[in-house]
């Protein structure tokens, strides 16, 4: 009060004064700080350094991408040449121009995986400035093998990416992406490719892309999965969504969805539709025909391939013995000289070190995403039996809202070790990459666990 009638004799011009300083704090404090450093490649290592010239900074996000040829995940396997500059992108810049497939449906299906692509780059595009050179981008999609647009063991998934200037007259300041394949799978992989090749600059604000990259990628392994498990405890169809959403960034090909089990049968059938009124666990707990339909559609438009796993007999139990009485008879097939898909428990069960559901803990040990990254079990096999392999997600203990934070990051080491199979030994150069597709899930709205913290992101040579 003092100061009111000490400075300020009429109450009115300060309570003015007040609202000034107010919107000066304000606005002070919202703006935001310039960045403190400026980011450079080091032997291939971005690393810290304090800001001086405001004008040539350069952000982590970028540094990472120009830094070295690696940052696609899973790592491609043939050749692989990246620029070292980029241009700033626009999301609603970017069009496809041309799409020559061998049957209808994998036309359609280009175009619904071309709208997925585009849809990617508008999710980490959170605001767009007035920049004078802006690049617009082109592709051109060739698939000239299989009008088979699903998933199947024995789908060519191989593809090359060329992105480039324009060298036309007319299209001057557009960026070219050329893709050929042998499958819609093989083209779908290689627009998931292209668009790790374009991040949001925090610094400047707008998207970027690479000026020029050849990428020559296929498969080590053909069989690439994932298991769920939704009998022991129900998972949401957003949730399943979510889940395939991640495995396509990652490139998984096969969602092992695991439906049934002696304690649950929660999916409805219209031949036998008591099996999920008798063997859900409430009600609200079962997948219908149309859930089912919806998942296998969203899968299909990533590359991936639906397995529903239905236990039979001995895990439809729960249903059947409460069920009206009814014969059932199966026949015994006995084949040798089955290919083999590896599941190992001991490096591949997602859930191990959570502690037992069932009678006493196995004492088994945490999965570490390292663990999961350095299993190699087919080294010791014969070659050309196994044919991939597949971690699980049991749900025992898990409720909704869990799976992804227990499946992810570390389904995306399995990833890479099924499509690049890079030889033991070599995690440490990996934390920075998988922590950087980590950071590419979460700005597609995926939200899996932490694998270390925001400090080591930053020290990636301390870290690791």
């Amino acid at each position: 009060m003092w100061l009111v009638t000490q400075d300020f004799p009429n109450n009115i011009p300060f309570l003015l004064y007040l609202l000034a300083l107010k919107t000066i704090v304000c606005q002070t404090v919202t703006k935001s700080p310039l960045p403190l450093w400026n980011w450079e490649c080091i032997d291939e290592k971005c690393l810290p350094l304090r800001a001086t010239q405001v004008s040539k900074l350069q952000s982590l996000e970028t540094c990472n991408m120009l830094c070295s040829s690696m940052q696609i995940w899973p790592q491609p396997t043939g050749v692989v040449s990246l620029s070292t500059t980029a241009v700033p992108l626009r999301a609603d810049m970017v069009q496809l121009r041309k799409v020559q497939a061998p049957s209808g449906k994998v036309h359609e299906l280009l175009q619904d995986a071309f709208s997925l692509f585009r849809e990617d780059l508008r999710l980490i595009e959170n605001e767009v400035r007035g920049y004078e050179e802006w690049r617009s981008l082109s592709l051109r999609i060739v698939v000239n093998g299989s009008g088979d647009p699903r998933m199947r063991l024995d789908t060519d998934e191989s593809y090359s990416l060329s992105l480039r200037p324009a060298a036309e007259t007319d299209l001057a300041g557009v960026l070219i992406a050329d893709i050929n394949a042998r499958s819609f799978c093989g083209a779908r992989h290689a627009m998931e490719t292209l668009s790790q090749l374009v991040w949001l600059d925090p610094y400047m604000g707008t998207l970027l892309i690479l000026e020029a990259a050849r990428i020559d990628d296929a498969p080590r392994f053909r069989y690439r999965g994932l298991l769920v498990d939704t009998a022991h405890n129900y998972f949401p169809i957003s949730e399943l969504m979510m889940n395939i959403d991640a495995m396509a960034a990652s490139k998984l090909n096969t969602f092992h969805w695991h439906i049934s089990d002696s304690q649950a049968f929660p999916l409805h059938t219209n031949s036998d539709p008591e099996l999920a009124n008798y063997g859900a666990h409430t009600p609200g707990d079962i997948y219908t025909p149309e859930d089912v339909r919806a998942v296998v559609r969203r899968a299909r438009m990533r590359g991936i391939r639906v397995l529903i796993e239905i236990d039979a007999p001995a895990h439809v139990g729960h249903a059947w013995s409460w069920g009206p009485v009814r014969n059932v008879a199966w026949a015994q097939s006995y084949v040798s000289g089955i290919r083999t898909i590896m599941s190992n428990e001991d490096a591949w069960d997602l859930n191990t070190g959570s502690g037992a559901w069932y009678e006493e803990n196995s004492g088994a040990p945490y999965n570490s995403w390292q663990r999961v990254y350095e299993h190699r079990p087919w080294v010791k096999h014969a070659a050309g039996i196994v044919e991939g392999g597949e971690a699980t997600v049991w749900s025992a203990l898990l409720s909704e809202g869990g799976l992804i934070a227990r499946a992810w990051p570390r389904a995306a080491a399995l990833a890479e070790r099924l499509w690049t199979d890079r030889p033991e030994g070599a995690t440490r150069p990996v934390h920075a990459r998988l922590d950087a597709h980590r950071s590419r899930l979460i700005a597609r709205g995926i939200r899996p666990t932490p694998m270390w913290s925001m400090w080591c992101t930053h020290n990636t040579l301390t870290c690791g």
